[in-house]
């Protein structure tokens, strides 16, 4: 997730074929990893369990 916000552009995560969090410019500049979890917890209710579900 961290290479993710380091190099992309635009972060898409998804759970369960669902967009949860689209973050690009200043919003994807300011968020990190904890940040990710954090925003996952709130949409889901869910600890989230991996990294594959970042795309980029």
């Amino acid at each position: 997730m961290k290479r993710a916000l380091e190099q992309a552009g635009r972060v898409v995560m998804m759970h369960e074929g669902e967009i949860i969090a689209d973050l690009s410019g200043a919003e994807k500049e300011k968020m990190d990893v904890a940040g990710l979890v954090k925003l996952f917890k709130k949409a889901r209710g869910a600890e989230y369990a991996e990294d594959r579900d970042l795309l980029i």
